[in-house]
């Protein structure tokens, strides 16, 4: 019953096999194992009315990044990439795993951390909202950590505690990831060969750690057709998953499509691009809220404008919000593409494009991710 559930953040490398616990509760609770923590959790969950449970002790170097957060921040974590705005607002820290300030931290929260590093993200109804706060809070996690070392290295108050647990954490981080073979090549004349090669470029980037399974989308055009991934559907399970909409301008068929729906059709429509990818790599996102204007007058509101364009090695860095309407990221990402083959979103992801097939687009996260990455130590290394 629960197996495969849990299998995919072994897969995702998100968590250990035997490290998660998860509860439904239909007539009275099922868990997936023995816990201690059980009596407690379904007292709590009981309480507040939640129907789903995943506890969580994560893989590296995800439980000690994780661990460290829950020392060193007062009571909350207060993360400001896009995940948590959409999925958490933030990730408040139960001291102590008793029922008191479990009940205290999820009382207003979905998702909270306790001390050690483990995660229990709730939900009222089924478990995939579990599944999504777990995932949200890892990758939170991650970007927040090393997101705030540089703010401390740019105001002077990076100390030598925070380089020893650096370079404690740097040395859990898997090494960079790397593309072993080439995908299909394009162009795909058939609906056939586009479900297998969206499959295909999909389950390579979440192996390759350029997304959780859980985010990001896929499309390709083909004529008046666009085949996009469903909203929610895991980029690594895309079978059954794929919608067919309009390439050219919105209409019923939209229903279910994946949120980001507007920025491909336009990126398909008003581009050389028939194929795009958007993932969610670390180290590109924690860049990206590396802004160099410290006194801006618009800080605060960065993720849904900015006056002043910059780029991270030539890719323009862009905002928005998911999706479309007066601050959607239709507006800022497919110019961006169009001009670059890319586009990284402020505190979100990267948007990728080719012309044929997904070797373009998969390449081009893989390279922007792993340059973002040794930049990002380069920069805490040489002090700026």
């Amino acid at each position: 019953m629960f197996s495969n559930d849990l299998s995919k953040f072994v897969k995702s490398g998100l968590a250990e096999p035997g490290a998660s616990l998860l509860g439904l509760r239909g007539d009275e609770w099922q868990w997936s194992g023995p816990h201690a923590l059980i009596p407690r959790l379904e007292k709590v969950l009981d309480a507040l009315g939640r129907r789903a449970a995943l506890y969580c002790e994560p893989s590296e170097p995800y439980r000690s990044i994780l661990a460290r957060l829950a020392e060193t921040e007062a009571g909350v974590v207060k993360p400001g990439d896009f995940e948590t705005r959409i999925f958490l607002t933030d990730l408040p820290v139960a001291r102590d795993p008793d029922v008191q300030s479990l009940g205290t931290a999820l009382q207003s929260r979905r998702c909270i951390l306790l001390r050690g590093g483990a995660v229990l993200a709730t939900a009222r109804s089924s478990p995939e909202g579990a599944f999504l706060g777990f995932s949200a809070a890892c990758f939170a996690g991650f970007v927040t950590y090393f997101s705030t070392l540089l703010t401390r290295m740019r105001d002077g108050s990076l100390d030598g505690d925070d380089h020893r647990r650096l370079g404690e954490i740097s040395k859990l981080l898997a090494p960079p990831p790397s593309l072993s073979e080439p995908l299909r090549r394009g162009p795909f004349t058939t609906e056939a060969d586009i479900m297998e090669a969206l499959a295909e470029a999909g389950a390579a980037t979440v192996r390759m750690g350029l997304v959780d399974a859980n985010f990001g989308n896929i499309s390709y055009r083909l004529g008046d057709r666009l085949y996009i991934s469903r909203r929610g559907a895991p980029l690594d399970e895309l079978a059954g998953k794929i919608a067919s909409v309009a390439a050219g301008t919105p209409s019923g068929e939209d229903a279910g499509a994946s949120t980001e729906l507007p920025s491909h059709r336009r990126i398909v429509s008003e581009t050389r691009y028939r194929a795009v990818l958007h993932g969610h790599p670390k180290f590109a996102v924690i860049l990206s809220l590396d802004c160099p204007r410290r006194d801006c007058r618009e800080r605060g509101d960065c993720h849904r404008r900015c006056p002043h364009p910059w780029s991270i090695g030539g890719v323009p860095v862009v905002t928005g919000d998911a999706g479309g309407g007066e601050w959607g990221l239709e507006r800022t990402v497919p110019p961006a593409v169009s001009a670059s083959g890319a586009a990284l979103v402020y505190g979100h992801g990267l948007f990728t494009a080719g012309e044929t097939d997904f070797n373009g687009p998969v390449g081009r996260l893989l390279e922007i991710e792993n340059a973002c990455r040794d930049r990002y130590f380069s920069i805490l290394e040489g002090g700026g």
